[in-house]
């Protein structure tokens, strides 16, 4: 008796329309498995082509075709591999950096906030990242919320409505998620005239940071502005500080650069208390050997080194760097028995500045200004919360301060 061929069974076939044009499929069985095949719009060479998906079950085959036939609808680039998260995130970095001209402070801060986001997810395809993705992302190495997880999530959500925006993902998984509960109230603490009191003659009994915070608290600006100043940019007759330059480190190195902003370039009024302070500290600094009369600034790119005459050097005559400051102005909160030292850093005192402004009435106008904010709304944005009720001296209370201190 001879041998009995035995044919494999046909394909099991299970049409879905019994004519199929672009954007429908056939499911069939082969094997243990189901086979969702779909055909795609006929290309620009005049040909048609098919992508079929297999699945253990007949419903999830249909799924995965049903999923890659919405990308389809949508205009997703699904005929390509799917570029990685971090491949896209220096495209749209790099371009976004020109678009928006950024600082190198800024381009440096956004590079730090990236790497743990990179570390994570960096090599994950952008149409596969979903919410355990963005939670991994924004949370490794920390626990719940801190600072660093709200600007990671702030990043990632920057790039991930970009990436929809262009139709590189269908979906941005972040809309279905809720943001880190913010903690911004603690973050934009503002001292109380009885603080501020209390921090400068700490400051005053140390001998250390007593001009420069004196200064922060009258005008509010930033502490990298603060830094760069010039006895050029004192006015004695108006008078006033002129705010036309700031500081930036970048990969370790400190130099003098424009504003963070048009608005940025501005002259803040100061009162009679502050220049008497100023001309004292003045005084004081001219009796101490400059060792370094020299900056860097920074200009296309560059590092120039430049001559100097800064308001406020470091020790050794240098430009202060951030640490620096820190470092001392901790050592002055410390010593000023404050409640909560940890979150009195020398941004507080920009902050403590727009707070007693708006307790004394001036107007939000006005203020953004002062303070050198892009646009009033920004002014709005971060100070609407600030009530007005208690209409306190406000500035004329941190005057009478420095006019004691004077005395």
């Amino acid at each position: 008796m001879g041998a009995v061929s035995v044919r494999p069974p046909k394909e099991r076939r299970i049409k879905v329309a019994s004519k199929r044009g672009a954007g429908e499929f056939a499911v069939y069985k082969r094997g243990n498995s189901y086979v969702a095949r779909y055909r795609l719009p006929i290309g620009a060479d005049g040909k048609r082509r098919r992508k079929s998906f297999t699945a253990p079950t007949r419903k999830e085959a249909i799924q995965l075709a049903n999923e890659f036939r919405r990308k389809v609808e949508l205009g997703l680039h699904v005929g390509k591999a799917s570029i990685s998260f971090s491949e896209f995130f220096g495209e749209w970095f790099e371009a976004e950096s020109k678009r928006k001209n950024y600082k190198p402070n800024t381009i440096e801060t956004y590079t730090s906030i990236s790497k743990p986001i990179l570390n994570v997810i960096g090599n994950i395809p952008m149409d596969s990242i979903n919410s355990y993705h963005v939670d991994q992302a924004v949370f490794a190495v920390v626990e719940g919320y801190t600072v660093r997880a709200e600007r990671r999530w702030n990043l990632l959500s920057m790039v991930l409505k970009a990436a929809h925006k262009r139709k590189i993902i269908a979906e941005n998984p972040m809309d279905f998620m809720d943001a880190p509960a913010s903690k911004v109230a603690e973050e934009r603490r503002a001292l109380t005239v009885e603080e501020v009191a209390k921090l400068i003659s700490a400051a005053e009994e140390l001998g250390e940071l007593e001009t420069e915070i004196k200064t922060l608290v009258a005008t509010g600006m930033r502490v990298g502005e603060l830094r760069a100043l010039t006895w050029d940019d004192l006015d004695t007759e108006i008078p006033a500080l002129r705010v036309n330059k700031t500081t930036y480190e970048v990969q370790g190195r400190i130099a003098v650069g424009e504003t963070k902003t048009k608005n940025a370039n501005r002259l803040v009024e100061i009162s009679e208390a502050l220049v008497k302070q100023l001309q004292k500290h003045h005084i004081a600094q001219q009796t101490t050997a400059v060792l370094e009369p020299v900056v860097y600034v920074h200009s296309l790119g560059r590092m120039d080194r430049q001559e100097h005459n800064l308001i406020f050097p470091d020790a050794a005559g240098k430009l202060m760097r951030h640490a620096y400051l820190h470092r001392h102005f901790k050592k002055v909160v410390e010593a000023s028995g404050i409640a909560n030292p940890e979150t009195v850093k020398p941004h507080v005192l920009r902050h403590t500045h727009a707070t007693l402004a708006l307790a004394a009435g001036l107007d939000l106008f006005f203020l953004s200004r002062r303070l050198g904010h892009g646009t009033i709304a920004t002014t709005a944005d971060v100070y609407s919360h600030l009530t007005l009720h208690s209409q306190e001296k406000g500035a004329t209370v941190i005057d009478e301060i420095l006019e004691q201190s004077n005395g």
